[in-house]
């Protein structure tokens, strides 16, 4: 890595710091890392959730683009409130409380379908197929991530 990357990188943690208490750093090595699992994804979501404001508002979705603003403000409250509180916990439920609203929001707003306002499995199938095409042709990386929700059916089935 050349010298100034490794200024930025060291930068980066060092501020990273900074939103960590002392208390998880003196703490098993594994609060250490909880406290920065949270900071990293909320300045990573905080950072990059403008840019997706300004591309739904280029693409005439103003109301998303006003809606992911707050959220990525909500994102980036975490870290303050881990460093204010000290809980790990509290910090890491505003972080996800803030992106599991936003995805909740742009999914019934942007095109869900149903009674759920959720798109179905052929629609899912199709996307894949597209993009992997797309990522083909550009001869770019395709990479696909999926979440297990453990017992979902139970939660499911109480609505």
């Amino acid at each position: 890595m050349n010298s100034t990357c490794a200024r930025w990188s060291d930068r980066y943690l060092g501020a990273n710091l900074w939103f960590i208490p002392a208390d998880p750093l003196k703490q098993a090595p594994c609060a250490r890392t909880r406290s920065e699992n949270v900071v990293n994804a909320a300045l990573l979501a905080a950072t990059a959730g403008p840019f997706h404001a300004l591309a739904y508002h280029l693409l005439g979705f103003d109301a998303a683009a006003i809606e992911i603003l707050p959220c990525c403000a909500c994102m980036l409250a975490s870290p303050l409130l881990l460093g204010a509180s000290g809980s790990i916990r509290a910090a890491r439920e505003l972080f996800l409380c803030a992106l599991f609203f936003n995805f909740t929001w742009l999914s019934h707003n942007l095109g869900g379908i149903g009674a759920t306002g959720v798109h179905n499995r052929r629609y899912l199938i199709s996307l894949i197929e597209k993009e992997k095409e797309r990522s083909d042709r550009n001869g770019r990386v395709f990479c696909l991530c999926l979440l297990d929700i453990d017992f979902f059916k139970r939660i499911n089935d109480t609505r």
